[in-house]
């Protein structure tokens, strides 16, 4: 009964559907109005805004590094 899981044809099957699998999960579903577009925020807004973590406050700084 098992011995089809061990053939070269299962294994074309399988990677198939994975295949298939994969790319249903990694399309994009959104239509029109319904996607969401994320959007980062503006620099100024946070280098001039003073953020609360734990008990302290924290400002960021924008600096340019080379990856």
């Amino acid at each position: 009964m098992f011995e089809f899981l061990k053939t070269k044809n299962f294994y074309m099957l399988f990677s198939f559907l994975l295949g298939v699998f994969v790319i249903l999960i990694l399309r994009p579903t959104c239509k029109d109005e319904n996607c969401i577009n994320h959007i980062n925020p503006d620099i100024k807004e946070i280098e001039l805004s003073t953020y609360q973590m734990c008990s302290k406050g924290n400002q960021f700084k924008a600096s340019t590094i080379e990856a």
